[in-house]
């Protein structure tokens, strides 16, 4: 049984009522044909925050919302052209099959074998815009056809991989408009993302062929592990002149938690207790850290506040160390005092950039979405499985 992090009746009523006003902005935003409809930026987010919502508070006035989500995903799905996993079908169809899994939703869906096929081919590993995306929205059916696909990707995927003393790394490019190409070393684009995916292909298949390749890949990994840089267990990207750059330490999409977590889920898929060490060492560091220099500058789950709260609160339900439900309750709290906007959405606003600032945006990864939905599992037994969608279970 999922066990929240937060116990404390006051914070938990306070909580309570910053997840009431990110009910009440979902509830406002109108929809329009021209919406954005993805799984990260997009409606779909908004679409599963209500139905959990509706979990939490069965009494809320939620079914003419959802319906309206449902009817215009459903109906722009059928014209979209966009096959990426942010934005695309693929992390759609991911979530809804998530809340039918789960017993919210009951529609039909269908696995798009021969789109997928098509798709496994392009040679970027991207998860968000690559084949990484697509193979994980295969792993959502248990059928012949998923087991085909995931056999063919593992064996397209070797086939432009850098190998090297028994390790295995796939390069991406950086940028759309850019040719550069390099190492990413986080779950929105790289490695860890590639390697948690590995991981859920063995767990179906139980393979050795599938167990040498998620160790090579562990290797991979740890060649860019440095324990005594003060800037980081593991760079964020190693550009293609073999540079390291660091970033934050903490982050969902980047950072050592991020690399750590997928380590150790690869410990755990494995039953690796050396290699579960090794990650939990990273992960205690990471608790202790604090945002004191306010490196964290939003509260989103990308980059910002939630994201990390929420992977100790996972690490805490797995482990039930008190440092990870010490460190979960910690950002919560910093997550709280991010609604700092009279003009942003239940006080919130993503930060993107310099040159943009913060901007309001309602979505699973950079907006109130995926706030809530986190700060729901804080307070409340009820499981984030919605977090399989970002690699998190």
């Amino acid at each position: 049984m999922w066990q929240p992090t937060i116990n404390d009746s006051f914070l938990s009523n306070v909580i309570a009522r910053k997840i009431d006003d990110i009910y009440i902005e979902i509830i406002k935003n109108n929809t329009s044909e021209d919406d954005d409809i993805g799984i990260m930026g997009g409606k779909t987010g908004e679409l599963m925050f209500l139905f959990y919502y509706q979990l939490w508070k069965p009494k809320s006035n939620t079914n003419k919302k959802i319906t309206t989500l449902i009817d215009l995903i459903s109906r722009r799905l059928k014209t979209l052209n966009n096959l990426s996993y942010a934005s695309g079908f693929p992390g759609i169809i991911t979530a809804f099959k998530n809340l039918i899994d789960n017993d919210m939703l009951e529609i039909e869906i269908e696995e798009e074998t021969k789109t997928c096929a098509k798709l496994l081919e392009i040679n970027n590993v991207d998860f968000f815009l690559g084949s990484t995306g697509v193979m994980h929205y295969i792993n959502q059916f248990n059928n012949e056809n998923s087991k085909m696909l995931s056999k063919y990707w593992c064996e397209k995927i070797l086939t432009h991989a850098v190998s090297k003393n028994n390790s295995l790394k796939w390069k991406i490019k950086f940028s759309i408009n850019s040719e550069e190409k390099g190492y990413s070393i986080g779950l929105a684009h790289g490695l860890p993302a590639i390697l948690i995916i590995l991981c859920n292909i063995y767990l179906k298949c139980k393979q050795i062929e599938i167990k040498n390749v998620i160790n090579k890949a562990i290797n991979g990994i740890f060649e860019f592990y440095d324990e005594k840089n003060i800037n980081g267990y593991f760079p964020t990207i190693v550009d293609e002149n073999n540079k390291y750059h660091y970033g934050r330490k903490l982050s969902w999409c980047y950072g050592d938690l991020a690399c750590a977590y997928s380590i150790n889920y690869a410990g755990k898929i494995l039953k690796d207790e050396k290699l579960m060490q090794i990650a939990n060492k990273i992960l205690f560091q990471c608790a202790i850290i604090k945002n004191e220099n306010n490196d964290i500058l939003d509260a989103s789950f990308c980059h910002g506040s939630i994201g990390i709260a929420h992977i100790f609160s996972r690490m805490y339900n797995s482990t039930k160390r008190p440092i990870y439900q010490n460190a979960a309750n910690y950002w919560y709290k910093v997550t709280l005092d991010k609604a700092l906007f009279n003009n942003g959405l239940a006080g919130y606003k993503h930060f993107h950039g310099k040159e943009i600032g913060f901007k309001s945006e309602y979505g699973l990864l950079e907006g109130i979405a995926g706030i809530g939905l986190s700060l729901i599992s804080s307070i409340n037994q009820i499981e984030p499985n919605w977090d399989r969608c970002l690699l998190l279970s």
